[in-house]
């Protein structure tokens, strides 16, 4: 919906900055392909896709982290007997 009201907005700005003694004489269907390979189109729909990912990522629970220790062993003298 939101590419059909992107797409709507730059033909209609095409039709007002056309030249008065110009017809423009195509179909709404070939002005929609050609503006679907625009690249400012094209780097908004990739941000978009981006704003996407990013907002699944803040919501996801983070990354699990094991780790294992031993507490209150000596290291100069090892000794399981001695504190």
């Amino acid at each position: 919906m939101y590419s059909f009201l992107k797409s709507c907005a730059v033909a209609a700005a095409i039709g007002l900055l056309a030249p008065a003694g110009t017809a423009l004489a195509q179909s709404f269907d070939e002005l929609e392909a050609r503006l679907a390979d625009h690249p400012t189109l094209r780097a908004l729909s990739y941000e978009a896709d981006a704003d996407r990912a990013r907002s699944v990522a803040a919501t996801a629970l983070p990354d699990p982290v094991i780790s294992a220790g031993i507490n209150n062993f000596p290291v100069f003298d090892p000794s399981f007997t001695d504190y």
